[in-house]
């Protein structure tokens, strides 16, 4: 189009940018709330009894590398990378993998659920991805998202 510069291209699409913000906002206010529990009991000394068991010692660590390659996929998403969006959706697909392989007890999602109800874990797991699937659909459908990824 006559008038157009590269510089105009370059620019951040509204989308991705509260897609990132979104991204990073709710990682880190879900790392607050696991970590400072306002309303809920006292967990002194909880991380101790449960450093004894090796499964959930696993499962923190993936957890937290989890959070690592979200933010990363956050600043792969702000420089125009396409492989950020492929993390990021990666990091949504991996909680749910994991909460099969476990049978359904994954310690945080399966609180204050009857996890033999499969239907009842289904419709709660679909509940706490609806944020991450907006965000999705901001990075893929409008066209300047996808614009934006596919310059590079």
């Amino acid at each position: 189009m006559p008038g157009r510069t590269d510089k105009a291209r370059s620019h951040l699409p509204a989308p991705v940018i509260a897609a990132v913000l979104a991204i990073i906002v709710t990682r880190l206010f879900n790392l607050l709330m696991c970590l400072w529990h306002p309303e809920g009991p006292s967990h002194d000394g909880v991380f101790q009894e449960l450093s004894a068991l090796p499964g959930y010692v696993l499962l923190f660590s993936v957890l937290l590398v989890l959070l690592l390659a979200e933010l990363i996929s956050a600043g792969l998403l702000l420089a125009g990378w396409r492989s950020g969006r492929l993390i990021f959706t990666g990091c949504l697909c991996l909680p749910l993998a994991m909460a099969g392989i476990f049978g359904g007890q994954v310690p945080g999602v399966t609180d204050g659920l009857d996890v033999t109800d499969v239907s009842q874990l289904s419709i709660h797991l679909l509940l706490q991805k609806i944020p991450d699937i907006v965000i999705l659909l901001m990075l893929y459908l409008p066209a300047s998202s996808r614009y934006y990824f596919r310059r590079k």
